[in-house]
């Protein structure tokens, strides 16, 4: 293997979903309420007598004084919450009213597509408002080259080109984020006034101020979208999701987890995630939370926590712990990926239950089988003893007690031979059978039952018997299962258990 090769090979066992580009989300632009418009200020409210004469007179030189009342007018009046367009209007305003005789215009360009995004004027544009220049001198004063211009969308020229009046002088600036151009500001005086020394380095202060605002605008924008778009991922996943922080408090809930846990966004967001584990868990728990915040890559090993939801029902998830880095690679809190197996563990429960109950059936198979031929030799043995005693006159007392052991014995064998029934896996098909027999049975097995809550069994059976066709084994375990419900919703000691059938129709 080459070392190109072998370096490949590091590369590839490095990777991991921590340095994997897996793309990006794609912010959309902000929705314009108009392309290109005029915005309304405070100067342009004026008569156009007024504004003819500012116009007349000319424009006085700019001060540090106008540069500072602009900074501390935007500063208070600026909403830090409005949009591009808002903040946009109101630092034109501003400009107009502290820098008269003086007209402005702004383009931004969309920075991945290179086209007109937004155009806004102090005054009616004359020339084409979506054709976007920017002098060399601008691009001078900015920093840039002529490929900045070119790879933004601008048409780069010598000289300023008027926008509001033809022969108008003016200066032009560069919109510049991170090195990055974006638009272009112009400031225009009426003809034949020329341009006051020092203009230009005002509006390059001024533009620097408003690239800074509009930034500011447009993280607010694509922060607040990511927000919404990353509640929107976590409402409509299907998986129970958190982030928690270093401290183990939760901090993102997805809605699948809050509907989990019977739980409000605003009560579960901010509490300790081992506040909603099993108390007996919460130190295990615990402790695999915090082994994980101390690492860097995320466990291949899945964790079982079991919750308590807020009605007291349990939850149990299998979650997966996934680190949070910083850019700098420190863990600042996990990315809990839960699944629900709340379910699943109780299906294993009963089937595990199933399987305890099928192999005690079959010990009681095997013990009923031993237990049959003593029993039988009992029975056989205690009827040739009343037979016997019955032809020699005995006392009656002691043939009742051997009448009572024959019965007992009979009885023990037909319980059990039931009970091997009962407990044997059924491959029978339905036949005619004798409900009332099959119901007598069930009671046989129930007896225990019935003594424990000491129910008292009344019958009311049809007097006519009573034949259907079903599966025996089936019915024991229907009327078993009904008879032990019963059971257990009777009050202790005051119970009544009432058997009834009818005969109705012939059925």
């Amino acid at each position: 293997m080459s070392d190109d090769e072998r370096a490949h090979d590091d590369e590839g066992e490095k990777e991991s979903w921590e340095t994997r580009d897996s793309g990006s989300v794609q912010v959309p632009r902000s929705r314009r309420r108009a392309r290109i418009s005029e915005i309304a200020t405070g100067q342009l409210h004026r008569s156009e007598v007024q504004r003819r004469i500012a116009d007349a007179r000319g424009p006085s030189p700019a001060r540090l004084a106008d540069l500072s009342a602009i900074a501390s007018s935007l500063a208070r009046g600026l909403d830090p919450t409005a949009d591009e367009e808002e903040q946009l209007a109101t630092a034109l305003g501003c400009w107009t009213t502290r820098l008269p005789a003086r007209r402005f215009v702004v383009r931004l360009v969309d920075r991945d597509t290179g086209v007109v995004d937004l155009v806004r004027s102090t005054a009616r544009l004359e020339e084409e408002p979506e054709r976007v220049r920017v002098t060399t001198a601008a691009l001078g004063r900015a920093g840039l080259t002529l490929d900045d211009a070119h790879h933004a969308g601008l048409e780069v020229v010598l000289d300023y080109q008027p926008d509001f009046a033809i022969g108008a002088r003016g200066y032009d600036a560069c919109l510049v984020v991170d090195g990055q151009l974006f638009g272009v500001v112009g400031m225009e005086y009426a003809p034949p006034h020329g341009a006051p020394e020092g203009d230009a380095e005002i509006l390059d202060v001024l533009a620097c101020q408003l690239a800074a605002t509009l930034q500011r605008a447009r993280v607010r924008h694509e922060a607040s979208y990511l927000s919404s778009y990353l509640a929107r991922v976590l409402d409509h996943a299907r998986v129970p999701i958190a982030v928690l922080d270093r401290q183990r408090r939760v901090r993102v809930a997805s809605h699948e987890l809050l509907a989990l846990l019977g739980r409000s966004r605003e009560s579960l967001v901010g509490e300790e995630l081992l506040r909603s584990v099993r108390t007996e868990d919460r130190v295990s728990i615990g402790a695999a939370i915090d082994a994980a915040l101390g690492t860097h890559v995320a466990s291949k090993e899945s964790l079982e926590i079991a919750l308590t939801a807020n009605d007291g029902a349990p939850v149990r998830l299998l979650a997966h712990l996934v680190p949070v880095l910083t850019p700098d690679g420190a863990t600042e809190g996990l990315l809990l990926l839960g699944r629900d197996v709340t379910e699943l563990r109780e299906l294993e429960h009963q089937v595990r239950h199933a399987e305890k109950l099928a192999t005690l059936g079959q010990l009681a198979a095997g013990v009923v089988h031993e237990l049959n031929n003593p029993l039988t030799s009992i029975a056989v043995y205690s009827d040739y003893l009343f037979t016997k005693w019955t032809r020699e006159n005995q006392a009656e007392e002691d043939r009742q007690k051997l009448q009572r052991i024959r019965q007992a014995a009979d009885r023990v064998i037909h319980f059990s031979r039931d009970l091997v029934t009962y407990a044997r896996p059924s491959r029978e098909e339905a036949s005619p059978l004798r409900l009332h027999d099959a119901i007598e049975q069930a009671l046989g097995f129930c007896e225990h039952v019935l003594a424990d809550v000491g129910a008292t069994v009344e019958r009311k059976l049809a007097v006519a018997e009573t034949t259907v066709m079903g599966v025996r084994s089936q019915l024991h375990q229907v009327f078993v299962n009904l008879v032990t419900n019963a059971c257990h919703a009777m009050p202790e000691g005051v119970g009544r258990l009432v058997i009834e059938s009818e005969v109705g129709d012939g059925r």
